[in-house]
């Protein structure tokens, strides 16, 4: 077999350790928060929103949370929904533009919805806050909270993984954990980059 050398990178999308990694979701409550929840949006105030998430009967819906008035809203079938107990998003990733009809294939899901449809993570930028949001299929459009109505924005962020190149000694510690291989080892995804190529593979973590 040949071998080629590449330079590999590995995508950091969870940011916890790959031993105590089940998800990126944590459970939650609006009056119990983990301190690993990752801020994804700014309110108009100036202080962080979260992004938090639903799954009833395997159909995920995604929202948002507002620590500072303590209200938490998800998007069910285009309509916005107050809860009280949900799961929060503790992982990372990097913000990319895109706009309704054109989301990334390398999109990070939520989970399924409808369908089984993906669930994008998405926010939407109005004056200067950044506002988590739900991508709405039947509108094709992201459906946020702005001034406590519902709006629809057809330009929005969408979260993708980040990479780290695997010469950092603690990528693959905080690499996202896509699978589990058949025979039970962890499969992280990976990019190498050869020439002028970028290639998408696995990197098995105890092999």
């Amino acid at each position: 077999m040949k071998r080629v050398l590449v330079s590999l990178f590995l995508a950091i999308a969870a940011g916890l350790p790959l031993a105590a990694q089940v998800s990126p979701w944590q459970a939650a409550t609006i009056n119990s928060m983990p301190r690993t929840a990752t801020a994804v949006g700014v309110a108009p105030e100036q202080y962080p929103l979260l992004l938090i998430r639903t799954v009833t009967s395997g159909v995920t819906s995604v929202g948002w949370f507002d620590p500072e008035r303590k209200i938490a809203n998800i998007v069910e079938a285009g309509a916005i929904t107050p809860v009280s107990s949900f799961e929060v998003y503790t992982g990372a990733g990097r913000w990319v533009a895109a706009e309704a009809g054109r989301l990334p294939a390398n999109a990070l899901s939520a989970g399924n919805g409808p369908g089984g449809r993906p669930v994008p993570i998405l926010r939407v930028s109005n004056g200067g806050a950044l506002m988590p949001a739900a991508y709405s299929p039947e509108e094709n459009a992201a459906v946020a909270m702005i001034g406590g109505r519902r709006r629809l924005f057809t330009t929005f962020e969408v979260l993708v993984p980040d990479w780290a190149a695997s010469g950092d000694a603690n990528a693959v510690s905080r690499a996202f954990r896509a699978a589990t291989d058949a025979d039970g080892s962890t499969l992280v995804p990976l990019r190498a980059r050869q020439g002028s190529g970028v290639h998408p593979g696995k990197y098995s973590v105890e092999r």
